[in-house]
């Protein structure tokens, strides 16, 4: 594992990425987005990935500093090191819609979302993550930066027949407005 290596970084002035079948594995994050001129109106437009593995990378599988409109169809986001399976940090500016993905065995939280607008979780499976110690987080947190929050379908818990499940509540809401859910 290589505690520098970004394989995916998408900074200001990117607009736009998509991709199915992306593999990254072992370095320090998977996909990190950033706004390094930020103007205003310079962060990362969109990004669409199908089929996105993010395996054994030290500090985080994906973490979204500034953007809007990520969607994830699909693959794996886990076994983060040291850190999450998805960061989405106060600072994101959007949406983020994930679908369809497993996200399990991280080192803190399977789905941490500080901030953003509109985003959503459908038909995940979340679970086995706190490995870093029993209860000491969740499956997902959802902070008071974060506004329109939407989970669906999700399974969030114990993986089949893992026995691996160290995370404390399924959802922590810390102060999110609307969250709505089946």
């Amino acid at each position: 594992v290589s505690a520098n290596l970004i394989w995916l970084q998408m900074d200001s002035k990117a607009y736009s990425l998509r991709g199915e079948s992306v593999v990254l594995l072992n370095g320090r994050y998977g996909l990190f987005t950033s706004d390094s001129v930020n103007s205003g109106n310079s962060y990362p437009t969109l990004i669409d990935l199908k089929s996105l593995e993010c395996d054994h990378n030290h500090a985080g599988s994906i973490v979204l500093n500034n953007g809007a409109h990520f969607v994830f169809t699909g693959g794996f986001a886990g076994s983060s090191l040291t850190g999450n399976g998805i960061t989405v940090a106060s600072t994101f500016q959007g949406g983020m819609k994930v679908s369809g993905m497993q996200i399990r065995g991280n080192w803190r939280y399977g789905v941490y979302v500080a901030g953003g607008r509109g985003s959503s979780l459908i038909g995940n499976e979340i679970g086995d993550n706190s490995q870093q110690g029993n209860g000491l987080f969740h499956g997902v947190w959802l902070g008071s930066d974060l506004k329109e929050f939407i989970a669906i379908g999700n399974n969030v818990g114990d993986s089949v027949d893992s026995g691996a499940n160290k995370q404390g509540y399924g959802f922590r809401i810390n102060g999110c407005s609307i969250v709505t859910g089946k």
